[in-house]
């Protein structure tokens, strides 16, 4: 009986850890993500560049959008600037936060050691 509940807490230990690791996660692409939605409104807006909240927004997802911007030439959508590098950008964060969620389960699986 002893084994079964020492296996039954270790259980539950790993769900609880799989679960905040999986809630770190969404909460690290989340934010992520926010920002580079922000920076592409405000972009597509014609925000004024030199507004505080706007270069704080583009200081902040520089970072994030930068490795993507040289792929697609932003272009005018009825006038306005729409960065497709930031788009791509939303896109591939996307793909790999999907895959860390797949790999956090597998690592924190019910059948693992």
């Amino acid at each position: 009986m002893r084994a079964g509940q020492n296996w039954l807490r270790a259980m539950r230990s790993r769900l609880r850890t799989r679960a905040r690791v999986v809630q770190l996660l969404r909460l690290a692409i989340l934010v992520i993500e926010g920002i580079i939605a922000v920076r592409i409104l405000l972009k597509f807006a014609g925000a004024n560049p030199q507004a505080g909240f706007t270069s704080f927004v583009d200081r902040l997802s520089s970072p994030f959008v930068g490795p993507f911007h040289p792929v697609f030439a932003d272009q005018l959508f009825s006038g306005h600037p729409l960065e497709l590098g930031s788009l791509l950008a939303m896109g591939v964060y996307a793909v790999l936060a999907y895959v860390a969620f797949r790999l956090v389960r597998a690592a924190f699986s019910a059948t693992g050691g």
